[in-house]
């Protein structure tokens, strides 16, 4: 991914990248190897053996998602949500709605951007806005914490599940919770007419036209347009 990304700003371009609920779990300590089937879906905790095999340890491969090389490019290089702006009027990728400049606030082209992240953005969640900075400031902020942690809470399991660091604010435990960007499900779960009744209001309040996300698995569909095709659930089994 770093080198995708070296390669795009090399021509005037660039790559965003997102944290989902899995780098957080990761960060955690939570190195569970789990089922995921189509009749059975565990909580997606799973690391795989092989792929602690090619750290050399557990604890060598937490050291690389905190400190090391993995870890530093996601505090770095990596967000929890993206609002790509599809007109240079409104500045580069993540620039604030609401803008702090009047006019652009008021221009036709204000909501002229698409949002993307892991999960979703749920209507009850108080950090929308300003979008995406509020949300942001909180997932690197909590992602600091977790990977600052010293000693290193010892992976569960077999230990005892460490949970969020003890100062963790009110904020970045909701940030953490099942409305929260990283987990929500609303949009892919909930009833269509309930969907469509609660889609433009956070459309308006982050300055968007579309909600592009993941993290709910369909096992039938590629993709899930929902309604009026303005938000949209790019689903995977993975």
């Amino acid at each position: 991914m770093e080198k995708l990304r070296n390669q795009a700003r090399n021509v005037g371009g660039d790559v965003l990248s997102h944290l989902g609920n899995h780098e957080f779990m990761n960060a955690i300590g939570l190195v569970i190897e789990a089922t995921y089937s189509k009749l059975t879906v565990e909580i997606c905790r799973y690391v795989y053996q092989s792929e602690i095999a090619t750290f050399g340890s557990v604890e060598a491969r937490q050291e690389m998602i905190s400190t090391g090389l993995i870890g530093r490019a996601w505090a770095q290089n990596y967000t929890t949500t993206s609002r790509l702006p599809l007109h240079p009027s409104l500045g580069p990728p993540n620039t604030d709605y609401p803008s702090k400049d009047a006019t652009a606030a008021q221009s036709p082209l204000s909501h002229a951007a698409i949002s993307f992240l892991h999960g979703g953005l749920a209507p009850t969640y108080p950090q929308l806005t300003p979008f995406p900075s509020a949300i942001n400031s909180l997932s690197s902020s909590l992602l600091h914490k977790l990977q600052s942690q010293s000693p290193y809470p010892p992976p569960y399991p077999p230990n005892p599940y460490p949970g969020l660091p003890g100062d963790s604010t009110a904020e970045e435990i909701r940030f953490y919770g099942t409305d929260g960007p990283l987990w929500y499900r609303g949009w892919a779960l909930e009833d269509e007419d309930v969907v469509c009744a609660a889609v433009d209001d956070v459309l308006e309040r982050t300055g968007t036209r579309r909600m592009v996300m993941g993290h709910t698995p369909d096992f039938e569909v590629g993709s899930n347009v929902r309604p009026r095709g303005l938000n949209l659930e790019a689903e995977t089994t993975g």
